[in-house]
């Protein structure tokens, strides 16, 4: 499966989904919490780390998608290949959710890929206790669900 193409299908997964970082310079640290969205008491159900496995029978072996969600408006989005090492990745995007998360919101992602080029990629997404349910409704894999429970 070529790099491009598991990078879209594992934004999904988060986001695999994801994939994606525009890159920014500044003084200040990266890491700080402040969170710019629409909500932030609403954005606290998405803060964390999600994990989705499933088993990818083009390449035989079981590949892990993890999305990790800061409160500055990052994520990490890596993937773990468990045949091929070699194909695993991590990327930090930027993210943003319009909506009630624990309902159903549109969560956004966008930036740099893994190759270095810009995409966009647009979710709705649902948590309902430690469970994360991303359906892509703009990007490759339109209807595609992912579904990844809470780390």
């Amino acid at each position: 499966m070529n790099q491009t193409k598991k990078l879209y299908k594992y934004a999904i997964m988060a986001v695999c989904a994801i994939l994606m970082s525009v890159s920014f310079t500044s003084c200040g640290d990266d890491d700080d919490d402040d969170f710019d969205g629409d909500n932030p008491s609403v954005n606290q159900a998405l803060i964390g780390t999600w994990e989705s496995r499933y088993y990818d029978s083009d390449e035989a072996e079981y590949i892990t998608s993890t999305i990790t969600f800061k409160k500055n408006g990052k994520c990490t989005i890596s993937e773990s290949c468990e045949k091929h090492p070699q194909d695993s990745y991590s990327v930090t995007v930027n993210y943003s959710v319009h909506g009630d998360i624990t309902g159903s919101a549109r969560l956004s992602m966008w930036g740099k890929d893994i190759e270095g080029e810009y995409t966009q990629l647009e979710f709705i997404a649902t948590i309902s206790g430690n469970n994360l349910k991303m359906t892509e409704i703009e990007g490759e894999d339109v209807g595609e669900t992912t579904n990844f429970t809470r780390k």
